[in-house]
């Protein structure tokens, strides 16, 4: 596996992000390289693909469960992708087709956790002053990288 430069961990290509963002020339290629690939609608094979590597959670390196897979991609179709994942974002949820209201998890600009627990939290104190009952169900993701 390639060694991590400057504290960023490099793509499957080998580059880290931050040689696109110190290399003006670098930045110009990849953009005609994503209006060609945009227009031809061909994602080039090595964008799709990734190998697994696997990190220590701890100090103890004889249990499996000590460790948890990441893929490593293409830093460039990473790139490529967060572009076409926020104005897809943008579009869908400026046609509504995502309504914000409910939907909070995924959207960049939106902290759901923060509204979703002051809610719950009120419904807890709603329901005590009022002496009525609350059903909660608590999913435990603990284990984010296993089964849920």
């Amino acid at each position: 596996m390639a060694k991590k430069r400057n504290g960023a961990a490099p793509g499957l290509n080998g580059l880290p992000y931050v040689v696109f963002k110190k290399c003006p020339a670098l930045i110009d290629v990849l953009h005609s390289l994503c209006e060609k690939i945009w227009k031809e609608q061909v994602v080039p094979d090595n964008w799709a693909q990734a190998f697994i590597v696997l990190l220590s959670k701890s100090d103890i390196v004889d249990s499996c469960a000590e460790f948890r897979p990441i893929a490593i991609t293409s830093t460039a179709g990473k790139i490529l992708f967060s572009v076409i994942a926020s104005r897809l974002q943008v579009y869908m949820t400026k046609n509504r087709y995502i309504p914000r209201s409910i939907q909070k998890g995924f959207l960049s600009g939106i902290s759901g956790c923060v509204e979703h627990t002051f809610m719950f939290n009120e419904a807890l104190r709603e329901a005590k002053d009022h002496q009525r009952q609350v059903v909660a169900t608590w999913i435990d993701l603990a284990n984010a990288y296993g089964s849920v």
